[in-house]
């Protein structure tokens, strides 16, 4: 068997970012919001871990349960926080994809219905 001389695919396409993005320009306060957005949850992402493992090695060690109940209210508010924006983040960017679907989909509609009609005459 012959090892195959396929060159390796691209794992990042930076040209084919470029059009994609193209189609999303008329959608930019939708796209920078989720672009906002998804850094302001990468940052929120590793603070309750962190809280719970001050909670447990500071405050339940030291038997101070006052500040035990308010870490416990802050990851409350912390989590509700975090669902509403995960919600949004997942609601804005399902609607910059369908934006840009819907364009594409409207785009090769036009050229086929720009195409001559011989065209469709020659090709089974």
């Amino acid at each position: 068997m012959k090892p195959s001389t396929a060159p390796p695919k691209k794992k990042f396409d930076i040209a084919a970012l470029k059009r994609v993005y193209r189609y999303a320009a008329p959608y930019k306060r939708l796209f920078y919001s989720s672009l906002i957005l998804s850094l302001a949850l990468a940052a929120l992402a590793p603070l309750r871990p962190y809280l719970i493992q001050q909670t447990v090695t500071v405050y339940v060690a030291d038997g101070n349960l006052n500040w035990v109940v308010w870490i416990t209210v802050i990851q409350i508010v912390l989590l509700v926080v975090e669902s509403i924006a995960r919600f949004r983040f997942t609601y804005g960017t399902s609607s910059l994809g369908q934006h840009v679907v819907h364009d594409l989909r409207r785009q090769v509609y036009g050229k086929v219905l720009g195409l001559n009609l011989s065209q469709y005459d020659k090709t089974p």
